[in-house]
Formats: C-alpha cells, sequence, structure tokens
C-alpha cells in the first residue's frame, strides 16, 4: 500500500514539474490567457416589508436602508448595489391636475431615458392602479416606473446606480436585482 501511494506521489511529481497539464496542448504552444474574470456582487434577499410613514402601501427590500427626505419622497438606498430608487407620492386634487401630474412624470421619463431604445412593462395591479416600468440600458437611471389609480394617486420612481458606466454584463445582476423589487412593490402597491 505504501509502494501505491510513493508511485501516485511521485507520477503527481513528475507531471506538475514536466510543465505538461491537462490542457491538452503540445509542451510548444504558448499558453492562453483567459478572459478576466469580476466578481459577482452581492444581491440583497428578496423579502419585501411595507416601508412606514408612507401615505400608501410600498413595500420595499427589507435588506435596503429607506429614508423620508419628505412627507412625499422616499429614498430606497442599496449600499451593497451601489444604487438607490427615489420615490415620489402625488395626490392630485382633481382629474385636470391628475392628468397634468402623468404629463408631467411621462415627460421625465423621456427625458431620462434619451434616445436610448427601452423595455416598457404595463399591467394593473389588484388595486387598481396603472403601472409603467421603463428599462433603458446604458444611462444612469436604467428603471423608472409610473402608477396612477385610485383616489387620483400618482406614484413616480427612478433606479439611480452610482457606477452606471461599468460593463453591461457587470450591471445586469444589479439591475435585474432591482427591476425584481420594483415589480413586486408595483404589484402590491395599494392605498
Amino acid at each position: 500500500m505504501k509502494l501505491l501511494h510513493a508511485l501516485t506521489a511521485a507520477a503527481a511529481i513528475a507531471l506538475a514539474t514536466s510543465g505538461a497539464g491537462c490542457s491538452g496542448k503540445a509542451d510548444t504552444q504558448a499558453p492562453i490567457p483567459r478572459r478576466t474574470a469580476y466578481p459577482r456582487p452581492q444581491l440583497p434577499d428578496t423579502v419585501l416589508a411595507a416601508a412606514d410613514g408612507l401615505p400608501l402601501k410600498f413595500e420595499v427590500n427589507t435588506q435596503a436602508a429607506t429614508e423620508l427626505p419628505r412627507p412625499d419622497w422616499l429614498n430606497i438606498r442599496y449600499p451593497m448595489l451601489g444604487a438607490t430608487i427615489h420615490v415620489t407620492f402625488t395626490a392630485a386634487a382633481d382629474s385636470s391636475t391628475l392628468d397634468e401630474v402623468r404629463r408631467n412624470r411621462m415627460q421625465r421619463l423621456m427625458l431620462n431615458a434619451g434616445d436610448k431604445p427601452s423595455n416598457h412593462t404595463e399591467f394593473t395591479n389588484p388595486d387598481g392602479f396603472d403601472v409603467l416600468i421603463v428599462e433603458t440600458e446604458g444611462i444612469s437611471t436604467p428603471l423608472q416606473f409610473l402608477a396612477s389609480g385610485p383616489d387620483r394617486w400618482v406614484v413616480s420612481g427612478a433606479a439611480y446606480l452610482d457606477s452606471y458606466n461599468a460593463a453591461a454584463d457587470s450591471l445586469r445582476p444589479i439591475i435585474q436585482a432591482i427591476r425584481h423589487d420594483i415589480y413586486r412593490a408595483m404589484q402590491h402597491l395599494s392605498r
């Protein structure tokens, strides 16, 4: 048995020092460097809970930090992702004010997207809010949303990335995690 272990160890040392590996290449070929690998960002858990102090029920990720700079404004900070979602809650006094607020928010969404192509998701949630989620690659606000519904409420927001000029494959998991949270928050938005 000791002889078998000694032969195995000797063979492993001989292979390691000879330069022959498992690459399948002849000794005459130069090694080819591999692409640089980037670590995946640590993504937050997918647990959401209603934020306190808001006029409507709006769910946020439990691992995100929230701040209410004004009664109608919510900042949701994802420190581990380098991202913040800025959300506003506007109660329109009448239907003409509601139309004006919606037009203003739509104009803001279009200005933020610029001339970049965007993907749109539209739906009506169970509480009657009409929701629009806009995703645009290559800008500092890749995710924006607008919801309007019962009692003339308008909820709008945009996710801002601190490092939006990073490679797309590095940002994609971050954007997907935030998109998931926004989508779920819009599904459960209620009075």
